[in-house]
Formats: C-alpha cells, structure tokens, sequence
C-alpha cells in the first residue's frame, strides 16, 4: 500500500528507507527474475549493513548460512538453465561466508570436481549435500539438506541464553516439524529434518 500510494509515514524510518529502494528497483526493471534478485540483494544487504548493531553471532551465523545454501542452489540452476557466470552474478547474495571467487571456480567445474571447490566451509558438508544432489538429479533432495544445514548449525546456537540464538532455533525446528508432518502424510519418509 505505501509503495503505491508513494507513502511511507505509516513505516519507521529504516523500513520506509528498505521499502522505498524496493520500490525504485521495480520500477527499474519489467523482467520478473530481475526484479526478484534485485530485491532480495537489497533486503540481505540491509540485513547485513544492521549486522554490526546488532552483534549476535547466532543471527549472524544464521542469515550467513542461508545466504550460502541459496547461492549454491542459484549456482545449480544457472548450470542447469545453461546462464553464464554474468547472469548467474546477478543473482548471487553478498554476506555469506562462501566468497564469489569460489562460486566462479565452481561454476567452470563440472559436477564431479564442483563439491571439491566448496571442502573448506561448513566442515564439508556442503559438498556431502552436493553429492546427494547429483546422485539423485532431485534440487528438492538438496534443499532439505541445506534446510537440515542451517537447523544443525543452529543448533550450536539453541542454549545461549543472552542471543536470539534459542529464538531461532525454535522457529526452525517448528518450521522442519510442520514440513515433516506434510512429508508423512505424503507418505514420504525419507527426507524427514532432524531437529
């Protein structure tokens, strides 16, 4: 509503300010997947830039991690759509621990050497999610590994009573359980979350 009335009074300054840069990005493109990275590298960054005046390490490890798995997932698309490192970099997420330079190693590997590129983050498992992926050929698959990835590294998080830590990690173990309940009644057992 503020967006197409053109007011923002109603919004506190920071989110009138995050609102508004949304709002110009719209307008600067007709091209939906555009429009969507755009919008989505204007909300992680102003994430990100509030980071430092928030200093809790269980938020931050949090919105890193799933910065991280959603690159790699955009990384597998843009191979599987056949886009070049360009586009791909239009989309890719600033903030994570994973660093662009590795992305673009991966992007010019092939599917055996690109779990390789990323051994070095999140104790291999990135690259042990990256193998189920390719043994299956299912995103799906992946995923709900990388949703088991964050809720695990969260779980470091779940007992640090001064943090938001606990805060989220309840939230995502109701979010796994909820999604658990859908895959049972489904009848599909095998990629249950552990939380």
């Amino acid at each position: 509503m503020a967006v197409f009335a053109d007011d923002y009074s109603l919004l506190d300054k920071n989110s009138a300010g995050l609102v508004r840069e949304i709002a110009v990005a719209a307008g600067e493109t007709a091209d939906p997947r555009r429009f969507s990275a755009l919008a989505d590298k204007i909300v992680y960054r102003d994430v990100f830039r509030r980071m430092p005046l928030l200093a809790d390490s269980a938020l931050k490890a949090y919105f890193q991690t799933v910065v991280d798995t959603k690159n790699i997932v955009m990384l597998l698309r843009s191979k599987a759509l056949g886009w070049d490192l360009s586009r791909f970099g239009e989309m890719f997420l600033s903030g994570g621990l994973i660093p662009y330079r590795v992305f673009e190693e991966a992007r010019a590997s092939d599917n055996e050497t690109l779990a390789v590129c990323f051994k070095d983050y999140y104790a291999e498992k990135i690259g042990l999610g990256l193998k189920k992926y390719f043994q299956s050929g299912n995103i799906d698959v992946l995923e709900r590994y990388f949703e088991q990835l964050i809720i695990n590294v969260m779980k470091n998080y779940r007992y640090d009573s001064f943090g938001i830590g606990p805060i989220i990690y309840y939230y995502l173990a109701r979010q796994a359980e909820a999604s658990n309940i859908r895959l049972l009644y489904a009848g599909d057992e095998a990629d249950l979350i552990e939380y």
